[in-house]
């Protein structure tokens, strides 16, 4: 079983579960990410920053959803998660647009949505 940690901006939390659900349902894996089970709720900031560093350090794999091509995106905290995990040499996933310089780092894959991630992964 693979553990798989999301790392996506927090106001797409509920879309988040939805990914998550699909991922354990239909390829059997297990979620880390405390943020969209809502284990971090009534944590401190600096509570929920190491925890989420734990969560990325105990996945195999990395997925990071990016915004659409031409939307803000305020806060980061998804491209340290991100980066935390390329540099722990994860296996990283984009969800998306090639939203910064490192979704082109050779390590990384980038699909354009969940279902060719997901298809991808069950024709493996």
């Amino acid at each position: 079983m693979k553990n798989f940690y999301i790392a996506a901006r927090y106001p797409r939390k509920e879309e988040m579960e939805g990914v998550s659900l699909r991922l354990e349902k239909e390829l059997g894996w297990s979620s880390k990410s405390s943020w969209v089970k809502g284990s971090e709720e009534g944590l401190t900031r600096k509570e929920i920053a190491m925890i989420d560093l734990v969560d990325v350090k105990e996945s195999d794999i990395m997925i990071l959803f990016t915004n659409p091509k031409g939307e803000p995106h305020p806060g980061g905290g998804r491209f340290v998660e991100f980066g935390y995990a390329l540099a722990l040499g994860l296996k990283c996933y984009v969800i998306g647009n090639y939203e910064i310089v490192f979704c082109h780092h050779p390590l990384v894959k980038v699909y354009p949505n969940v279902d060719d991630f997901i298809l991808d992964w069950i024709v493996r």
